[in-house]
């Protein structure tokens, strides 16, 4: 048992270590980065990383097919991910938790309207309603942060929807009712702060699908566009060199793994707190 124990913690710990080195590769991207991340220097493209034969410590990680700084890419890459991640979190969540709230708390034919609408949107894959989004508009950063926002919130939906109905038959809601408080007050400072600890676990994971998904809608050329690097979209471009470049693909799909396992292992550690 002690050493289940232990093992959970140590997840738990693993998972808060990496996630705070991509959260400071983010911030420090422009005082960790060796070379500005747009800089060009074709007769030194594709240079492998400095430990192989050919390699410089100028180019730690290797450059890629416009002789630009790998290592300086991956630092400005998590800038994106981690704003794609925590920005489209931020409206998934604001708007599943609001019409959770709206849902459980009104029940009667609101609560069958918006269950309704996003049953019809469980029934299509978030991942591909988003391509078909992205693929009518614009491709940016903020529009994929809105887009993975609008796509995502079921999830927050439906679990601040089962809590509310839980937490508004409790004591207190029921006396803060009889003394005259308004709904809108009974939701925000009664209901809301009780529903909040299971949304932050599912806000810790879903952080985790929506850089994968970022990752992915760059990748395919819908997501960050050049010259703004993304972990997605320098997969996509290494994927052709790979052959005579492997650290080109390499690196970037080693950032997305790290960030990706920190953050599951950080929303696991949460939700196992909670039991």
């Amino acid at each position: 048992m002690k050493g289940f124990r232990a093992k959970k913690n140590t997840m738990f710990l693993l998972g808060i270590l990496f996630t705070a080195v991509v959260v400071l590769m983010a911030l420090l991207a422009g005082v960790l980065s060796p070379h500005d991340y747009s800089r060009q220097d074709l007769p030194n493209a594709l240079k492998p990383p400095f430990w192989a034969d050919g390699g410089k410590w100028t180019n730690p990680l290797g450059t890629d097919h416009l002789g630009r700084d790998i290592l300086s890419r991956i630092f400005h890459g998590a800038r994106a991910s981690l704003l794609v991640g925590v920005g489209s979190v931020l409206i998934a969540s604001i708007i599943g938790i609001f019409l959770g709230l709206i849902s459980g708390f009104y029940g009667r034919w609101v609560d069958s309207l918006i269950m309704r609408i996003a049953d019809v949107q469980l029934s299509f894959p978030p991942i591909f309603l988003a391509i078909a989004l992205m693929a009518f508009i614009p491709p940016s950063l903020s529009s994929l942060i809105l887009v993975l926002g609008v796509v995502t919130w079921v999830q927050f939906g439906r679990v601040s929807r089962g809590s509310t109905l839980s937490v508004k038959e409790k004591d207190y809601v029921e006396a803060a009712r009889s003394l005259g408080t308004s709904n809108i007050n009974i939701m925000l400072r009664h209901i809301l702060p009780n529903i909040l600890s299971p949304l932050v676990v599912i806000a810790t994971v879903s952080m985790s699908w929506m850089i994968l998904a970022e990752a992915g809608l760059s990748f395919l050329g819908l997501g960050v566009q050049p010259p703004t690097p993304a972990w997605g979209s320098m997969l996509s471009e290494g994927r052709t060199y790979f052959g005579i470049a492997w650290w080109y693909a390499t690196f970037p799909g080693l950032a997305i793994f790290v960030t990706v396992l920190g953050l599951n292992m950080l929303g696991d550690g949460l939700r196992r707190l909670q039991i």
